[in-house]
């Protein structure tokens, strides 16, 4: 390859590259120690710096923005401080594997040892939450190293990278070679014999089942999923379910399992005789079953990218390091060839009679928490809100506990079209949706978040404003952390205790009033309480350009 060289300034070298690898938002929040970096940034045409006030919030728009972008974003932090500031963010990035290029800010070389203002070892801090971090001690090293790291935070399994840059690197005069970063494609499918099995133990199961991870949304093979769970009448659940693996809409999909609960789930995955698994960890609870997920003699097959989640806690039948997309065709392949049987027309109706009867249940839960005088169900606000949403608009969900009505009366079904918070770190949902309109700047997005969660999230609502973003920012306020009064009622039910007081789960005395925060960022934002003003409100929002917020202030009764 015949690579010209231009002699220029590291930190000049540092954002052609990314201009050459398509990376042309930076999200961050400049300290003193990025002086020289900040100054090429304002010097650089094509680069557009999103100023965040402060770290968590701007890693977390950094998310939001490589959810739907699919690539690296770029994220600019200051220090030491800056890092353990948006430390909470990237344990969010690491664990959902969101590949991010994490960049901070140093004091010169020469002057570590000192051990002064705002010094500790940035590679350390960051090493565990990161696949590689490291130290670029020269200028010369800059663009081969930073090359490398974008390879791997895009590598499959993705997740972020950390450099830290010290300020004499940046102002090193280099002699640069700036060439596109080299993207590893996702090749090889199951072998024929993998996915020889895989249909073999599927199609003879009584009760056969498929889990779905964010593996496959990534992978885009939401259309070969569908057409597997369908030539097999195979009831399918959302294990790790963010990015709209399978439609609502589907008759084959019955939901999302529990993040908190394994006992729930599994009574379900228990009946199963074959699982299929893809993309997914087996399984991200907070509160594991103890009791044997898996049917005696259940064949469990995994197919998934990221070697770690195959086998980790189960052993299976068939495991396959594999694209899922490719893999699935040859499964269907596979499928066809065998003959049907009578029992896959009765499972699908057994199937479909499931889903009716959920849905009838799940309504009976929600209508049994009623509107008050002074504050709605979370059902009624969630089914309004549906009922007013144009087909175009992006939801970035982070209600928590309304998330179970919003996807009831929603009903997601276009990739793209719904993201739901990973959880572990609260508060990124509206930053995420910030992060989400620059790479889609053109699209409605509705941001919607529980109360706990969106007083984490404030300053975020400060860069929609000064960027003019197209959001509806919407809290579910119910003046309290209402899913830790959940938690702590199975706590109680666990050891047997006596239901008591929930201590310090309640965001009263005094109530915080997010739309007057909101008003102080300079954002239009309104209080409701009833239906027909929450509607109006929607009406509104939707009706005017730039972002707006709408607090809607919710009945928090727990489920009896």
């Amino acid at each position: 390859m015949n690579v010209k060289t231009v002699r220029m300034l590291a930190k000049e070298a540092l954002l052609q590259q990314l201009l050459a690898d398509g990376l042309t938002e930076i999200f961050g929040n400049p300290g003193s120690t990025e002086s020289g970096l900040m100054d090429a940034i304002g010097r650089c045409k094509g680069i557009n710096y999103v100023l965040g006030l402060q770290e968590a919030s701007v890693m977390a728009m950094a998310d939001g923005w490589a959810r739907v972008k699919r690539k690296p974003a770029v994220v600019q932090l200051h220090s030491a401080v800056g890092l353990g500031n948006a430390m909470g963010v990237l344990y969010e990035a690491h664990r959902s594997h969101t590949p991010m290029l994490v960049l901070a800010g140093e004091t010169y070389l020469d002057l570590q040892a000192f051990d002064g203002f705002l010094g500790g070892d940035l590679c350390e801090i960051a090493n565990p939450l990161t696949k590689w971090s490291t130290r670029i001690t020269h200028g010369s090293q800059l663009l081969r190293t930073l090359r490398r790291a974008i390879k791997v935070a895009a590598t499959e399994p993705q997740g972020p990278v950390f450099l830290a840059l010290p300020m004499e690197v940046l102002d090193t005069e280099i002699e640069a070679e700036v060439v596109p970063s080299n993207f590893l494609p996702v090749i090889g499918s199951c072998s024929d014999s993998d996915a020889e099995a895989i249909a073999h133990h599927l199609a003879t199961a009584k009760w056969p089942m498929i889990l779905i991870g964010d593996g496959v949304a990534a992978a885009e093979a939401q259309a070969e999923l569908r057409k597997l769970a369908d030539l097999l009448a195979c009831p399918t659940w959302g294990v790790e379910f963010n990015d709209l693996s399978a439609s609502f809409t589907d008759p084959m999909f019955l939901g999302v399992l529990s993040h908190s609960f394994g006992d729930a789930n599994q009574k379900i995955v228990r009946e199963a005789d074959a699982i299929l698994a893809l993309g997914t960890p087996l399984f991200p609870e907070l509160f594991p079953s103890r009791s044997a997920y898996f049917a005696p003699g259940c064949a469990l097959m995994q197919i998934d990218l990221n070697p770690w989640e195959l086998a980790k806690n189960f052993p299976a039948t068939v495991v396959a390091q594999a694209s899922i997309k490719t893999s699935l065709t040859k499964v269907i392949a596979e499928v066809k060839k065998l003959a049907k049987t009578n029992d896959i027309e009765k499972r699908r109706e057994k199937v479909k009679m499931r889903k009716l009867e959920a849905r009838k249940q799940q309504q009976a839960r929600f209508d049994a928490i009623p509107d008050l005088p002074d504050a709605m169900a979370p059902g009624t606000m969630m089914r309004t809100l549906a009922e007013e949403l144009p087909g175009y608009c992006l939801v970035y969900d982070e209600s928590i506990t309304s998330t179970p009505p919003l996807q009831h009366y929603l009903q997601p079904s276009v990739p793209g079209s719904y993201i739901l918070s990973r959880g572990g770190c609260i508060g990124v949902g509206w930053p995420g949706a910030v992060g989400a309109s620059f790479a889609e700047p053109k699209r409605q997005i509705i941001a919607v978040s529980a109360d706990g969660s969106a007083i984490f999230a404030l300053q975020c609502l400060w860069t929609a404003v000064r960027y003019r973003r197209n959001i509806i920012f919407i809290v579910c306020n119910n003046q309290a952390y209402r899913i830790l009064k959940i938690n702590m009622q199975y706590y109680w039910q666990t050891i047997g205790a006596s239901p008591g007081e929930f201590p310090f789960m309640n965001l009263n005395e005094p109530n915080i009033c997010f739309s007057e925060l909101a008003a102080g960022f300079g954002m239009q934002a309104i209080t409701v309480s009833v239906p027909n003003a929450f509607r109006g409100a929607i009406r509104e929002s939707l009706a005017n350009e730039g972002p707006s917020l709408i607090e809607v202030i919710l009945n928090g009764a727990l489920e009896q």
